[in-house]
Parts: C-alpha cells; sequence; structure tokens
C-alpha cells in the first residue's frame, strides 16, 4: 500500500500525456475561436401581441435611457422578468411618475437591446465579445434565466486561456457552475495558467484554494513552488502571515533533495521572510519524517 507521501506524489503526477484531449476539451478550445452568433434561451416569451406592441412601441408605459438611448417598453412586462426593475417600479418614487427611468449600471445600449429582446421573445442572439457585458447587465438587472442561460454558454467556452478571467467572473457574479467549471480546468492546466500574465492579479483565496487542491496537476512539484514564488514576489500588499499560508502549501518534501539545497533554500524570498526557510527545507542529519498531511509547516 503505498505512503501518503506516494500517494500525494502520484496525485500531483496525473498530467495528461502531451498531446491527449478529451471530446469536450476539442469542443472548448473549437467553441472558444468561433464567431458565429451565439443564442441565449430559456426566457419567458410573450404572447405574439404583446411582442408585436413593443416592436411597434404601442402601448407602452415606460422609457428606458441606456447610454443616451431610449426604449419604449411596458412595465408589467419588464418588472415580470427583472427582480430590480419589479422593486424599482414598485416603489413610491415610481408609482405615478412617467419620467424615463435611467439604467446607468446597464454596459451599453447594444446589450440592453439584446436584454430586451430576452425579456419578450424568451431568446435573443448576441456574440462572444458581449458575454461579459451581458453577464453584468442579467446580473445588475436580476434577470435568473438570462444569467443561467449565459452562465452554461460561458461555461462552454472555458479553457486554459480563459480560465482564471471567467473563474474572477464566476465569483464577480456568485455563478457556481461556471466558478467550478473554471477552477477545473485551472487545476487540469496549472503549469499552463501559473506561467501566464493573469496568474499574478489573481486575488491570494484563488491562488491558495488551487495549490491546496489535491487535484492539481503538475508534472513536478517545483513547478507548484516556482508558481507560488512568482505569485508572491508581484504583490505589494500581501502580509508576511499570508506568504507564509500559502508558503505552508508547497509540499516541500516532494522535491527533489538537489533542488531544495540549489534552489529553495537560495530563494531570496525565503531568505528574507521573517518566519525563515520552512522546517522541511532546513538541512537535517535524518531523513524527513513520514507526512502527517498534506501541509508542511513553517516554524512558529
Amino acid at each position: 500500500e503505498p505512503t501518503q507521501e506516494e500517494a500525494m506524489v502520484a496525485t500531483r503526477k496525473r498530467a495528461r500525456p502531451a498531446g491527449s484531449c478529451s471530446l469536450d476539451e476539442s469542443t472548448l478550445a473549437s467553441l472558444n475561436t468561433s464567431r458565429a452568433p451565439l443564442e441565449l434561451t430559456g426566457g419567458h416569451a410573450q404572447p405574439a401581441r404583446m411582442v408585436q406592441y413593443f416592436r411597434e412601441a404601442k402601448l407602452t408605459d415606460v422609457t428606458i435611457i441606456v447610454d443616451g438611448k431610449s426604449y419604449a417598453a411596458h412595465r408589467n412586462v419588464l418588472a415580470a422578468a427583472s427582480d430590480y426593475l419589479d422593486k424599482l417600479f414598485a416603489g413610491p418614487k415610481w408609482a405615478d411618475q412617467e419620467q424615463p427611468v435611467k439604467l446607468s449600471q446597464v454596459p451599453g445600449a447594444h446589450t440592453f437591446a439584446n436584454i430586451l429582446e430576452y425579456i419578450y421573445t424568451g431568446s435573443c442572439m448576441t456574440n462572444e465579445s458581449d458575454l461579459i457585458s451581458m453577464l453584468e447587465a442579467a446580473h445588475y438587472l436580476q434577470i435568473e434565466p438570462l444569467l443561467r442561460s449565459l452562465q452554461e454558454l460561458v461555461a462552454r467556452r472555458v479553457d486554459a486561456s480563459n480560465c482564471l478571467e471567467a473563474w474572477k467572473v464566476a465569483d464577480t457574479y456568485t455563478l457556481e457552475k461556471l466558478s467550478a467549471t473554471a477552477m477545473q480546468m485551472a487545476l487540469r492546466s496549472f503549469e499552463q495558467v501559473s506561467t501566464s500574465a493573469g496568474f499574478s492579479g489573481m486575488p491570494l483565496p484563488f491562488v491558495r484554494q488551487l495549490v491546496s487542491d489535491d487535484k492539481l496537476i503538475a508534472q513536478e512539484e517545483q513547478r507548484v513552488f516556482e508558481a507560488v514564488v512568482r505569485w508572491v514576489g508581484a504583490q505589494e500588499h500581501t502580509t508576511h502571515e499570508e506568504q507564509a499560508e500559502l508558503l505552508r502549501l508547497v509540499r516541500y518534501p516532494l522535491l527533489p533533495h538537489d533542488y531544495v539545497l540549489s534552489t529553495v533554500q537560495r530563494e531570496p524570498l525565503l531568505l528574507r521572510h521573517p518566519t525563515g526557510l520552512p522546517c522541511c527545507c532546513c538541512p537535517r542529519q535524518q531523513p524527513h519524517p513520514p507526512l502527517q498531511d498534506r501541509h508542511t509547516s513553517l516554524p512558529p
């Protein structure tokens, strides 16, 4: 039966052979470069006559202004689709007023035009470059079916080149499915994403979650150590305690002894850190004892 240390080594080294790619990942890669129009579905379509009234601006009772452009619509339809507009129209400010409603938080008139189409017909067409602005608007207006449709569409386009950005977007808008998809891609592609320009800009909780996860795939633990050192070195506002917390997550006993001597023990970040080198990286007369868990410790 493998020891705990051997099991952790196996976990870290479950990397895919070069050139291998599952069908799902191939599909994601091709979708990510597609310029074809994208359809968002899942909304509640209004009756055909109400859609006609919308297109002809007939019997409308509210004007929405987005980015300087005006849109005539029906309050009851908008309120039924958007929790935000439902609360807005039910408030005393708009009860008996006919003044236009300015939505300054919606990113662009084109985005809002697509959202109106979705509200009235239950679907709309968009393109890949507008997905994030659509997400932002759907989140602000609290249109749940549109948020779900957008989340699924973006999740299908997550790959190693955009998973970190997708993860941050998912966290911003509390999109659990997209967050899980993006994180799994980052874990599977850790060596690539950890050397990308966006990695140093990831918040500490994201990096901590990656490095502490047993599903992280890396050919060697050296790559994990180097990624942590790069990230810490790029930060201007992390505390010594936060740095130490992240450094503890590297599995130092799994590093080759010569690498520890030549690189880890000479790493300026560790040498100047107030807590010093991790205890498992200090010279020892005896072999390091078996690991009790996957974390190593820094001296108190």
